[in-house]
């Protein structure tokens, strides 16, 4: 017998910020599942829409707040849940976004650690293939000039 398979839909953000004329991208450590180096993300509330739940998200798990620049790929995975025992659906909404301010030690307790890191480096260190094409997506927006502008604002 199949265990039921439940669905989720999640939203989050690649945040990132010019510093020192170089991007940088904020990334969380979890523990929850290991510790596992990520973007932040969580659930869309009821009657809330993927853009508001990540920036909402982003403010939670990093300290930051963001505006968003430009909508990135969906990534769509399968876990099982171990204390329900059933199967997750999940597909999570990202967004390319900037800082606007905050402080990264103002996250939530389901961050471990948020950290700013070099994109190159970022890309290198998140735990999960999917999070990292995700990251490389936004890698090329923000060579395009009209993206790094707004970065740059």
């Amino acid at each position: 017998m199949t265990s039921p398979i439940s669905q989720q839909v999640s939203a989050g953000g690649v945040i990132v910020r010019r510093a020192q004329g170089r991007c940088e991208v904020c990334l969380i450590l979890r523990d929850r599942h290991g510790r596992a180096w990520g973007l932040p993300k969580g659930h869309v509330e009821a009657g809330e829409d993927p853009a508001a739940t990540a920036m909402r998200e982003v403010r939670e798990e990093t300290g930051l707040m963001g505006e968003i620049l430009h909508p990135l790929d969906t990534i769509a995975y399968q876990f099982r849940e171990p204390e329900r025992g059933h199967r997750v659906a999940k597909t999570v909404h990202f967004f390319l976004m900037c800082s606007t301010g905050g402080r990264l030690d103002d996250h939530d307790a389901e961050t471990v650690e948020a950290r700013w890191l070099p994109l190159d480096e970022a890309v290198a260190a998140l735990t999960y293939e999917n999070e990292r094409r995700v990251l490389e997506q936004a890698k090329q927006l923000l060579a395009r000039p009209e993206v790094a502008r707004r970065l740059a604002e």
